[in-house]
Parts: C-alpha cells; structure tokens; sequence
C-alpha cells in the first residue's frame, strides 16, 4: 500500500466510524458551536465519470445523526456508475449502511475533498457488481443549496472510494435530482411542540436514537 493510502487509512482508523472524519466539524455545525445534528436524503443522477456525454451515475441515500451517539448514526447509501472507467465490465456497483455523517466546516474534509459546507457521507459499501466483488469504504458528500427559485446553485455530489473493490475510483458533478437538508428538531434550540421544553429538556427527545420533539 503506498504511503498516501497510509496516511488515509490512518485517518479512517480512528474514531471515523464513530462520531466522523478527523479534520471535519461537529455534527451540523462549525466547531465551538456544539452538537447540532445533521439529516440529509436525496437521490438523483451526476455525469458518469467515463466523460461521455449522455452516461450517468445514479445515486439515493438518507443519512442522519441528529443524537450525539453512536448509535444514532443512520443510513443507507446506494450508487451505480455502468460505465465507470477502470471498472468494466458493469461499472461501480455498491450499496451500504452509512456509519459516519460530518460537516465539513469550516474548510474542505481533507480526506475526501468535501467543500466546506457540505455533508460528507462515510459509507461501508458492498459491491453488488459481481465482477468487483467485495467489501469496501467510500465518502459521499453532498450540499443542498436550495429548491427551484430560492437555489442559490445547483446541488452537487461527490464520491470517492478509499478501498475495497472500487478503490482510486472519484467522480463529482451537479446533481439531476434532489439534495434536502432536514431538521433535527431535539438539537435546533426551538421548542418544536410548544410544550414549553426545548431539546433534551423535552421528554419526548429522552429517546437516544430518536429526533423528535
């Protein structure tokens, strides 16, 4: 393995699966704000990494950890890119559980490239292509940046395979689809029920896994 896959997979081996990436911020918020959560869900397609006009790269997912917990991390992630360079024939095939959600903020993730501001996705994949079989790790990161008239860009997406089957394979581009940011309602500050209790004073988020006051 070459000094560069060490140095990454020395930042994956730490508390990466836990509570995030070395170097990324606090869960849904920049660093010295506290815990504040983050949930994200969208699907859609980027441009194929082949560079051809008219191939794409379909994707879906919903990740979540709105409780500082470890076991509130949740998720699935699936992405499929038939005409992957590198990787025919039936191109990157995976799908998995998302084990790790951070904010990069307030510079880029530095493991996977993620722009500030935007979510990434830790990810233990399955190769479902049979020709690539085997387990692995990816980064996903996505940013949602607004719906129709009220975007102020177009939502991107990201991925980057750090081992396993599909690894060295990356490819971004705009997304054709749907990136949306939610509440995590236990950690916003707000009393969402108007029950006079606000976040963990609220006995309706006494549920370590749950996010909903």
């Amino acid at each position: 393995m070459s000094t560069r896959k060490n140095r990454v997979r020395s930042a994956l081996i730490t508390t990466a699966a836990i509570l995030g990436l070395i170097g990324c911020g606090t869960v849904g918020g920049p660093p010295g704000q506290g815990f504040v959560g983050a949930k994200m869900t969208g699907g859609g397609w980027i441009p194929s990494s082949s560079g051809v006009q008219g191939h794409k790269a379909n994707f879906g997912f919903n990740a979540a950890q709105c409780v500082e917990s470890v076991s509130a991390i949740s998720g699935h992630f699936n992405f499929h890119d038939k005409h992957a360079r590198g990787f025919q024939p039936g191109g990157v095939k995976m799908n998995g559980a998302v084990v790790g959600v951070n904010l990069c903020s307030p510079g880029p993730c530095p493991s996977s490239g993620c722009p500030a501001g935007s979510i990434e996705v830790e990810v233990a994949y399955r190769s479902t292509n049979p020709r690539f079989p085997g387990l692995g790790t990816a980064l996903a990161c996505v940013e949602d940046n607004g719906e129709g008239a009220k975007a102020t860009a177009a939502d991107r997406g990201k991925i980057v395979v750090m081992d396993g089957p599909f690894e060295d394979y990356q490819n971004e581009g705009p997304v054709q689809g749907n990136i949306q940011a939610h509440t995590c309602t236990c950690t916003d500050g707000i009393d969402n029920d108007g029950d006079g209790l606000t976040d963990e004073d609220d006995p309706a988020c006494d549920d370590p896994n749950g996010d909903e006051e």
